[in-house]
């Protein structure tokens, strides 16, 4: 960790974070069965199959962008990590990774219905490049070692390049029409 620029306590940082993983823990009990209540919810909610997983989609890239931002954030500037910081951290990575379950299976639900295309390729790949990233990003905050963050989202992003380019979309029978 840099000696220089801005510090953070522990106990703010560990404050900090309890509490946003309070409301985040909140929304996903709340939103439970919406966020995974697959063919039932969508019948009940009147959506079309579309709209259920994109709204899943962006609701996953928004969390998962902030979420990872604020613990990786944290990690730059916390000044010690006790280990209520760490549960609290780890905690929202985890409650991230249910967001991003509900996400995939939403899109699978649509998958089902609709088959591939070349943008459901890409959206599954992109939730498999963030389920790794999260996954990455908890097991080196859980060692110490986040300062290896940009390094592993980087390499993460050379494999999901190279998955794409063994894969690629017409490989999985993915058409080109609309997504």
């Amino acid at each position: 960790r840099p000696a220089t620029g801005l510090r953070i306590g522990e106990v703010e940082a560990s404050v900090l974070l309890i509490a946003v993983d309070v409301l985040f823990g909140v929304f996903v009990v709340l939103q439970l069965a919406y966020l995974f209540g697959g063919l039932d919810t969508l019948a009940a909610s009147g959506q079309t199959y579309a709209n259920y997983a994109r709204r899943g989609f962006f609701e996953l890239l928004t969390v998962a962008g902030l979420a990872g931002a604020l613990v990786a954030g944290l990690e730059v500037t916390v000044r010690r990590r006790s280990r209520p910081y760490l549960i609290a951290a780890l905690t929202l990575l985890a409650l991230t990774g249910l967001v991003l379950a509900s996400s995939f299976l939403r899109l699978r639900l649509y998958q089902d219905a609709y088959g591939w295309t070349e943008l459901r390729f890409w959206v599954v790949l992109s939730i498999g490049w963030l389920a790794a990233s999260m996954l990455t990003l908890a097991v080196l905050v859980a060692r110490d070692r986040s300062r290896w963050v940009l390094h592993a989202l980087a390499i993460l992003g050379l494999v999901a390049v190279a998955v794409a380019n063994v894969l690629g979309p017409n490989a999985l029978g993915a058409g080109t029409g609309p997504g």
